[in-house]
């Protein structure tokens, strides 16, 4: 494992703290993994929040319809959903519904 820790100094001020580590384990990962956290104190040391555990999770991204992992430096296209317009479901029409038609008279499920 490798580990850097970076202290952020601006005009003789504190601002920040950035840390990274590498994992290397050639039995379990296929890769390194790296993670990179950084910590902002624009408040005293006695005022601002505790550090705290977080949980270690990749982002995902919709390629191609499917939620995918992408390694870091990999450069992809990206389109940001408008999250209050059910972006599941354009993105659903968009890849899986291609050239499909909605029925033309509504499905009763039963629900009133």
């Amino acid at each position: 494992m490798d580990w850097l820790t970076n202290l952020i100094w601006h005009g003789g001020k504190f601002l920040g703290i950035d840390w990274e580590s590498v994992f290397y384990d050639p039995e379990v990962l296929v890769q390194p993994v790296r993670t990179l956290w950084h910590r902002n104190y624009q408040q005293s040391w006695s005022d601002s929040d505790r550090l705290t555990w977080t949980e270690c999770t990749r982002p995902l991204y919709p390629i191609d319809g499917f939620a995918t992992q992408v390694a870091p430096g990999q450069v992809i296209q990206y389109r940001v959903p408008d999250m209050l317009d059910r972006p599941w479901a354009k993105i659903w029409q968009e890849f899986f519904e291609k050239n499909m038609d909605a029925p033309k008279e509504e499905l009763d499920l039963g629900f009133k």
